[in-house]
C-alpha cells in the first residue's frame, strides 16, 4: 500500500512545473519537515499538546508545511512567469 501511495505521489509530481517558481522549495522543505519526527523524535516535546499531535506525525506535518507553503509562495504576492 506504501508504494502505490509513493508511486501516485512521484507521478503526480511529475506533472509539476519546477521552472522559474517556487515548486521545488515548497516540495524540498515539506519533506524535510516531515522526516524531523523520524531524525529527532523529541524535538516538539515542549510543544502544546496539539502542537505535538499534529508534529509528531511525519505525514501530518508533511502535508501542513505544503499547504502552507503552497499558499505563501504560489497564492500571495507577485505571480512568476513560468519559463520556457
Amino acid at each position: 500500500m506504501f508504494g502505490t501511495v509513493a508511486a501516485t505521489g512521484i507521478r503526480t509530481l511529475s506533472r509539476v512545473s519546477f521552472a522559474g517558481n517556487s515548486n521545488l522549495l515548497v516540495v524540498a522543505v515539506s519533506i524535510g519537515i516531515a522526516l524531523v519526527p523520524l531524525g529527532a523524535e523529541g524535538i516538539y516535546d515542549r510543544f502544546p499538546h496539539w502542537f505535538q499531535i499534529i508534529m509528531h506525525s511525519g505525514i501530518s506535518a508533511g502535508c501542513v508545511a505544503v499547504i502552507l507553503l503552497n499558499l505563501l509562495f504560489n497564492h500571495t504576492g507577485r505571480k512568476v512567469a513560468p519559463q520556457s
